[in-house]
């Protein structure tokens, strides 16, 4: 909304008031996007976790074979090294 205020003004008629509101609300916005994609990366951690779990009891019931079993082997590697 403010930058919609200001747009067709001239930088020089925009207050100094109005300029710093604008530069908070980047910042901010700017901080909840960096919080958003932290959330969004733990999430993608803990399905992996969920995944994981599921595949070891697949394959403690030698359910879990083929294309699956590699996947399972290779995210297994992938959470150990991180």
């Amino acid at each position: 909304a403010k930058e919609a205020e200001n747009k067709d003004k001239k930088d020089e008629e925009i207050s100094q008031e109005s300029k710093d509101a604008l530069e908070t609300l980047k910042q901010s916005l700017t901080k909840k996007n960096e919080e958003k994609r932290e959330k969004i990366s733990n999430f993608g951690r803990e399905a992996k976790l969920i995944k994981q779990l599921i595949d070891l009891a697949l394959l403690s019931n030698n359910m879990l074979k083929g294309e699956s079993l590699d996947k399972f082997v290779k995210r297994s590697i992938d959470l150990i090294e991180s």
